[in-house]
């Protein structure tokens, strides 16, 4: 009787379970893992013996962690308890007879992700001697494998796990024949493996090694392979490919571009050929301004290869090149721009100086349109900036647009009002340029003049600054009396 009691209630239990399972998953699949765990929690899975149910509850509190963490809800050790707690329920779950290689797999990255590689490690060598025959396992091995070569610190102990990453990459794909991930992974792989070994690595074998793994990919399927990973990992090694998969025989925009950027993720590089395909996407469809970034920059680091080998004709040219190629990048992606250098560690200052530097390159040239697109995009990124408010002013002025050069000389001066040189340049444009407003010139002159006069009486002052200061007032006290004269000619 006793007996019979007891299977009574198991039974309702376990279509409680199923219904919280089902329940469960449907909350999963639109990202509530919160309450697919309470779903599960509620039917009492963690103490059941269903494999499906505890498998499915590990997951969902995986998964919840990871969202946890991204949201900044959970942070430092309550990271690692909730990764653990997951692992628990997934290790459980791939005791029981009826486990499935999902919590094999989960267990051994739960624990991965808490921090502990040599137990998940544990966890996928079980995965593997229970399922030799699944793709997955491999994989999910070979993932732990490479986790332990990038922090190991003895060069046998990363060579070893890399190796051992590549082997188990190898089965993956052997076993799984229409997955095209793992062979990208595997392609990725070789090529981490190779750049391990610093100074002897030889890169350019490891990517044409790789680049017959991600040939495999794409004919397995070739929708789900991401090109423009692909010309990160392979650099020019990517290029035969891409001519294969491109229909279009070279019409296609998207795959210059693509082209181009394999080239550019080459290393050595091969400016021409970046050159090439990037230009040929612009001519195909204008509208890819981002090619102009990959033409700027590349251009950039050709001049300065070049004029490290002294060639300073062609560097020049490089240079010239670049500074265009940045002035239109910019005229149509300055505000993506803008967020990523204000990102960058030092706060945008080695971009925005090399800009400037750039800017001076295409005025030298001749190309005013160029430095005025530069330095227009550099006084929205860096407002503060009271050089290239001022450098604005004289590029407007020398284009021949004195009008547009007021403002930025009025906000130069609002900027740095102790700065004489800024108040000169400012009433030379209602001086010489506009011819207007002559009293509003001569008020600025004046206070240019008695702004140095007083700047000049401080002491310690450098002679850096001295000079400086001393060309300001000549300049304002020249001006000022040839304005008083009638004199309109400057120079």
């Amino acid at each position: 009787m006793m007996i019979l009691s007891t299977l009574l209630l198991l039974i309702p239990q376990a279509g409680n379970l199923d219904d919280a399972l089902k329940a469960a998953q449907k909350k999963a699949a639109n990202g509530d893992f919160r309450g697919a765990i309470a779903a599960l929690e509620a039917a009492d899975a963690s103490s059941s013996k269903n494999s499906a149910a505890l498998t499915a509850l590990g997951v969902f509190k995986l998964r919840h962690t990871e969202a946890a963490i991204a949201s900044g809800q959970l942070t430092g050790l309550a990271v690692n308890d909730a990764f653990f707690e997951a692992a628990g329920f997934l290790e459980k779950a791939s005791e029981l007879p009826q486990a499935e290689p999902a919590a094999f797999e989960n267990w051994s990255e739960a624990l991965l992700n808490g921090g502990d590689r040599k137990n998940a490690l544990r966890a996928a060598d079980a995965g593997v001697k229970a399922f030799a025959e699944v793709g997955s396992v491999y994989a999910q091995r070979a993932r732990i494998h490479v986790a332990m070569a990038q922090n190991a610190t003895r060069e046998s102990s990363v060579q070893s796990s890399f190796d051992a990453a590549i082997k188990d990459f190898e089965a993956a794909t052997k076993l799984d024949q229409q997955n095209a991930w793992l062979c990208t992974k595997l392609g990725e792989t070789i090529i981490l493996a190779e750049f391990a070994k610093g100074e002897k690595a030889k890169p350019e074998k490891a990517r044409k090694a790789a680049a017959k793994h991600w040939t495999t990919a794409l004919k397995r399927d070739e929708k789900s392979v991401d090109l423009s990973a692909m010309c990160q990992w392979l650099g020019s090694e990517a290029v035969p490919l891409l001519e294969k998969v491109d229909k279009s025989k070279g019409k296609d925009a998207t795959m210059a571009w693509y082209m181009g950027y394999a080239e550019y993720s080459s290393s050595p590089r091969n400016w021409e050929q970046v050159r090439l395909h990037f230009e040929k996407s612009l001519e195909l469809n204008p509208g890819m301004s981002n090619s102009y970034f990959f033409l700027a920059q590349g251009a950039f680091d050709e001049g300065v290869r070049i004029q490290a080998e002294g060639d300073e004709a062609r560097s020049k040219n490089a240079y010239r090149y670049a500074a265009r190629s940045w002035a239109k990048y910019l005229a149509s992606n300055g505000p993506n721009h803008t967020a990523s250098v204000l990102a960058t560690a030092d706060g945008g200052g080695s971009a925005i100086a090399q800009l400037k530097w750039l800017a001076g390159v295409a005025i030298g040239n001749g190309d005013v349109d160029s430095a005025i697109g530069i330095n227009a995009w550099i006084t929205t990124t860096t407002p503060g900036d009271v050089e290239a408010w001022n450098n604005l002013g004289v590029m407007y002025r020398d284009a021949g647009q004195a009008e547009k050069s007021l403002p930025a000389y009025a906000q130069a001066a609002k900027l740095s009002p102790e700065d004489p040189q800024v108040l000169n340049d400012w009433a030379v444009i209602y001086h010489y340029y506009l011819k207007t407003e002559d009293k509003k010139a001569k008020d600025l002159y004046q206070q240019s003049i008695d702004l140095a006069n007083s700047i000049m009486e401080q002491p310690g002052l450098s002679e850096e600054d001295r000079q400086r200061i001393r060309i300001a007032l000549r300049d304002a006290t020249n001006n000022l009396e040839k304005l008083k004269k009638g004199n309109r000619r400057n120079g």
